[in-house]
């Protein structure tokens, strides 16, 4: 996943403060979205993640309010996300396995030594 930011921040196509800890939430929030609506609006998600590339892109870039997360603080969050990541669109799995590009289940045991 950091390659391909740091490929994007380099063609110019993706906004240059973006961090793998921001996609980390960016593809949780997207994923939140396809729980919460694939019952009454399946597809709806394709629009929230839409909305969320736009914003992604350097051209729309305005200066943020805060600093991004560090790695260590993002860790902690996706640590506790597995607790809050059940049901039938996840199965258990939650956005670390997704972004950081690895099992979840090792992530999170290797998060907390």
């Amino acid at each position: 996943m950091l390659r391909i930011i740091e490929r994007a921040q380099e063609a110019g196509a993706l906004r240059g403060d973006v961090t793998i800890a921001d996609m980390s939430f960016v593809i949780w929030g997207v994923a939140a979205t396809v729980r919460a609506t694939y019952g009454t609006a399946p597809g709806s998600w394709r629009r929230h993640l839409a909305l969320t590339l736009d914003g992604l892109r350097s051209a729309a870039a305005h200066e943020l309010p805060v600093p991004p997360m560090s790695i260590p603080q993002a860790r902690t969050l996706m640590n506790e996300c597995r607790q809050a990541s059940s049901g039938p669109m996840t199965e258990g799995r939650c956005a670390c396995s997704l972004t950081w590009g690895i099992d979840a289940q090792r992530h999170h045991r290797n998060s907390t030594r």
